[in-house]
C-alpha cells in the first residue's frame, strides 16, 4: 500500500507542476501575441500606452478609445 501512495503522490505532482517547468518551451504556442501591432509601436519598443490618436493604441491601452 505504501508503494501505491508514493506513485499516486508522484502522479499528482507531475500533473500539478506547470508544463513549462518540466518540459521547457511548452508555452511557445502563443508567442505570436508578443509581436507589436504596428510599425510605430515596434519602433517605440512596445511602449505605446501613452500615444493618442492612433488606432493601434487600442491594442495597448483600451482607454485610448475615448481620445479617438
Amino acid at each position: 500500500m505504501n508503494g501505491k501512495m508514493v506513485r499516486f503522490a508522484a502522479a499528482c505532482v507531475l500533473f500539478l507542476v506547470p508544463g513549462s517547468t518540466l518540459w521547457g518551451g511548452a508555452n511557445t504556442v502563443y508567442n505570436f501575441l508578443r509581436n507589436d501591432v504596428g510599425a510605430r509601436a515596434a519602433a517605440l519598443a512596445g511602449s505605446f500606452t501613452t500615444v493618442q490618436g492612433d488606432p493601434n493604441a487600442l491594442f495597448y491601452n483600451p482607454a485610448s478609445l475615448a481620445t479617438l
